[in-house]
């Protein structure tokens, strides 16, 4: 059998390709189901909810802060007093 081609009319002498596969989620971010693992989208994928001001992340905070000119406690007083809309604390600021 020396010198019989395995498949087509060439031998492929090119190194073999490492996989392509991603590296596999961790395990808080997959979900075992009947065998096969599925990613679980984290909630806030689609970026912040404006509608709401989360106080208790940064982010959203500096961004509303920046947003309506105000600094972290008249922000966190208007919170406090109106609650989280953000059209609410946008009209109590004048906006």
């Amino acid at each position: 059998m020396q010198g019989k081609k395995p498949h087509g009319d060439t031998y492929d002498r090119r190194p073999a390709m490492p996989s392509a596969r991603l590296p596999p989620l961790p395990a808080s971010r997959a979900v075992e189901m009947g065998g096969a693992r599925e990613e679980v989208m984290p909630e806030d994928t689609h970026g912040p909810d404006r509608s709401k001001i989360d106080m208790s992340k940064d982010d959203e905070v500096k961004y509303w802060m920046q947003h309506l000119g105000v600094t972290r406690d008249e922000l966190q007083k208007v919170v406090d007093r109106v609650g989280t809309s953000a059209k609410d604390v946008e009209k109590e600021f004048g906006f």
